[in-house]
């Protein structure tokens, strides 16, 4: 489908998606890299909305497609890159392009423009999502628990550990020079287990996953929609 043409539904259906549901948290994955044209653009927007919207849960994801052309991105990590090229089959993306936003695993906004941005978060925002999610930090692990719900299938539950948020001068790739402003990285990320449903209490140690803030994204299997996200520091 032509960008073009994507951009108009996206714009129409989020005009057409009716009121938003308040403190209803969206997440929003941005797969960026030091080393693209536009994504320093891309990063402070982001930064921008972190902090207008409290219930956006935005997670950072950098890639390190672009290491040869634009320099090294000390942030990273090759599970997004992973991600992001999940996301480009389940999704049927015609492209795969820094910076992208996914928003609730499945509104994408390539290129990352302000007005699709805003128009997907109120889209993603319209749609209600799981209810009872709870997630805590303690001095040693990460507290999870999930409530009891009837599921089409199973969902998959993943632990993100997000690096602290910070400005960067980038010292080398064609950003040279430019300072930008990071919201913090994804550090880690994987799967930890299954859910079908059922009630659930699961505790993640903390010992080897040093970080800045932790949280949970429960997600359809084979990166699909995304049915409840929860961070903490």
């Amino acid at each position: 489908m032509p960008l073009k043409k994507a951009a108009l539904i996206l714009a129409f259906t989020a005009l057409c998606a009716g009121p938003a549901w308040a403190g209803n948290p969206v997440v929003l994955e941005l797969f960026t890299a030091q080393g693209c044209e536009r994504c320093p653009d891309a990063d402070t927007l982001i930064s921008q909305l972190a902090t207008e919207d409290a219930d956006l849960i935005i997670l950072p994801c950098h890639e390190n497609t672009s290491d040869e052309a634009g320099g090294k991105d000390k942030m990273a990590q090759e599970i997004c890159t992973a991600r992001h090229n999940a996301y480009e089959q389940s999704l049927d993306l015609y492209m795969n392009i820094t910076p992208t936003a996914i928003l609730n695993g499945k509104y994408p906004v390539i290129g990352v423009k302000e007005d699709l941005l805003r128009a997907a978060i109120k889209m993603a925002r319209s749609i209600d999502n799981l209810e009872g999610l709870q997630v805590s930090k303690s001095k040693e692990t990460l507290d999870i628990t999930l409530p009891e719900t009837s599921l089409e299938e199973p969902a998959d539950v993943f632990f993100v550990a997000l690096d602290s948020a910070q400005t960067l001068r980038i010292m080398d790739g064609e950003n040279m020079g430019l300072s930008v402003p990071y919201q913090g990285p994804v550090k880690y990320l994987f799967k930890i287990f299954s859910w079908n449903g059922e009630y659930k209490n699961k505790s993640i140690p903390l010992k080897a996953y040093e970080a800045a803030a932790y949280g949970v994204i429960v997600q359809q299997r084979g990166t699909g929609a995304i049915l409840k996200a929860a961070i903490t520091d």
